[in-house]
């Protein structure tokens, strides 16, 4: 009874979680060096390693929420693999496995990564718990975007190095446009998803929102992307 207890509990706080996690992006640290990439940085990769350490005790205690086999698990593994080794035979094995404050990638952001998947496909079992997902996706790139129009009219100000080019809480533009482009096609795919009519209305709606801000960031790869993309689809 105890461990049943248990087992919900550590599956809803996971669930919670990740719930969480795509509106970290809206953190900006103005006590760390890097305001815009350390504490963002630190943010996911504590939340991460509980909600990891978590749902491996869970894992051990019922093999429903262990990662199912799949291509896909396979292939992210097999990914995984060649990281570990490129970064041992790299030219530089401590920067390729710590990176730098300023982009805290690295060996160690990507295993956060892995583990960050490895978490969404054995808590997520169902297409419910999926499209939730996307509908968070979707707000916190709602949010994104609002603060890029604001930006936009002057109401918020730009950082230093971006210019004219709205960055978010990003603190450059690029990432902006990375992350709003996600979410444009997201809002696409829950408007061709959804049955009801006011779901359609608001996913529509989010996406005239989000377009435009890709090309106020004026970044040329995600404008290109974002056209070659629905070109592709």
């Amino acid at each position: 009874m105890t461990g049943d207890i248990f087992k919900k509990t550590a599956l809803w706080i996971a669930k919670i979680g990740l719930f969480i996690v795509p509106f970290i992006p809206l953190y900006v640290s103005r006590v760390l060096f890097f305001p815009y990439i350390t504490g963002k940085n630190f943010f996911f990769r504590i939340a991460v390693e509980i909600l990891f350490a978590l749902w491996g005790v869970l894992a051990l205690m019922d093999r429903r929420y262990r990662p199912a086999r799949s291509p896909l698990v396979y292939a992210m593994g097999a990914l995984f693999l060649v990281l570990i080794l490129s970064t041992f035979f790299s030219v530089n094995p401590y920067r390729s496995f710590w990176s730098n404050y300023e982009r805290m990638e690295g060996f160690v952001g990507f295993a956060h990564l892995f583990a960050y998947f490895l978490l969404l496909v054995s808590v997520f079992k169902t297409e419910k718990n999926w499209r939730w997902l996307f509908y968070t996706l979707a707000g916190a790139g709602a949010a994104i975007s609002f603060y890029g129009y604001l930006q936009a009219l002057g109401l918020v100000a730009i950082s230093a190095q971006s210019g004219p080019r709205v960055d978010g809480t990003f603190g450059n533009a690029s990432y902006m446009a990375i992350f709003v482009l996600f979410s444009v096609f997201i809002s696409a795919y829950l408007f061709f998803k959804s049955s009801e009519k006011w779901q359609k209305i608001a996913f529509s709606s989010l996406f005239l929102l989000e377009v435009p801000v890709v090309f106020l960031t004026a970044t040329r790869s995600a404008i290109l992307g974002l056209i070659g993309g629905f070109a592709l689809a």
